[in-house]
């Protein structure tokens, strides 16, 4: 008998640093098993590029069906004959009625369909009967609904001790406009572990159970910065993808209302507005603002830059937040942070206290 984990992820171990928080948590959970096997479920992987990982495990490969292959394959089995598909439809119809929600809803249901069909297999040949399998979806998305479908799998073919856990997030996984296989959920979900005390709330009226919702916070190792300095240049420093959300213009409006403070600005992250954000900066930021978008950085390097220049600030002001790691790690490096309300930031950003 052994113990195996089995993480179902985006891209991870590929193209850093895309969940880069699991890179972190890999090397605390691994003393509690005696395999990981991890399943990246993305369509289309760029694999040129991985994480250089001290910790042993297996990528079980998964070579995704074409577009339209995996939709009548999902149509099929998932959705007309299931009457879980209608009541979902039925729920948000009468909850939060339009287009958008119901799409999600039918491509939920044939995507996670299509996909235990083509990791069902492959897994077991990695598994026997008697093993302890803990399957760990890190994103409380479609992925979360794969392993219920794994979990049921496995237990018809006399697997006796399967469980199955999720992460709930924020913005993508957790605050949804509409929620399908809650029953399913509910009935073979052993845990959904929240990252806030909102999520945790938000779950539990979106009718996921209480009995199953537990709030377990993502964190960051703590490295403090040694004889922190007030330095002769202020240096401000922000960490977010560049897209809507993370409204990293309003940090540029901000600055170019200062006209005699020597300041520094380092962001770390890219995104789709990358070049429209360069030439906000070229055409807003006033001399005495120096300015660095340095794209996507390991984050590793992005500590190391906080320890060597000690920066004044931390800022993030998106719409929409769980509660953002990027904030825990200046936290752990003694940075004082200012944030917008949102989300859960609240639960860790104190005013007057570190923000």
């Amino acid at each position: 008998m052994a113990k195996i984990l089995v993480i179902f992820t985006y891209e991870y171990p590929y193209n850093p640093p895309t969940e880069c928080f699991l890179d972190v948590e890999l090397k605390y959970i691994k003393i509690c098993f005696d395999k990981i096997i991890i399943i990246p479920t993305k369509r289309n992987i760029n694999k040129t590029n991985s994480y250089i990982s001290k910790i042993d495990f297996d990528t079980l490969e998964i070579k995704r069906k074409h577009k339209i292959f995996e939709f009548l394959l999902g149509f099929i089995a998932n959705t007309f004959v299931n009457k879980n598909f209608w009541i979902d439809i039925m729920l948000t119809i009468n909850i939060n009625a339009n287009i958008k929600n119901i799409y999600e809803i039918l491509k939920g249901y044939v995507s996670t369909k299509a996909l235990f069909y083509q990791i069902r297999f492959k897994l077991c040949g990695y598994l026997n009967n008697d093993d302890e399998v803990l399957l760990y979806s890190y994103w409380f998305n479609n992925n979360a609904i794969v392993a219920v479908y794994i979990k049921e799998y496995l237990i018809n073919r006399g697997f006796l001790n399967v469980k199955t856990v999720a992460r709930a997030h924020g913005d993508g996984d957790l605050y949804l406009d509409y929620r399908t296989h809650i029953s399913l959920i509910n009935k073979y979900i052993d845990k959904v572990f929240v990252i806030s005390k909102m999520g945790a709330s938000y779950l539990i009226n979106s009718k996921i159970s209480s009995q199953i919702v537990e709030i377990n916070r993502l964190g960051v190792e703590i490295k403090p910065l040694n004889n922190f300095k007030v330095a002769s240049t202020y240096i401000i420093v922000s960490c977010s993808v560049l897209n809507d959300n993370k409204r990293v213009n309003r940090i540029i409006s901000s600055l170019s209302l200062l006209s005699n403070e020597k300041i520094t600005w380092v962001h770390f992250g890219d995104g789709v507005l990358m070049r429209q954000l360069q030439e906000l900066c070229k055409n807003k930021l006033p001399a005495n603002i120096k300015w660095e978008l340095r794209g996507s950085i390991p984050n590793e390097q992005i500590i190391k830059f906080y320890h060597d220049n000690q920066p004044s600030l931390f800022i993030n002001v998106s719409s929409i937040e769980g509660i953002p790691v990027s904030i825990m790690e200046a936290m752990s490096c003694g940075i004082p942070v200012v944030a917008t309300d949102v989300g859960a930031t609240n639960e860790i950003v104190e005013n007057n206290i570190n923000g």
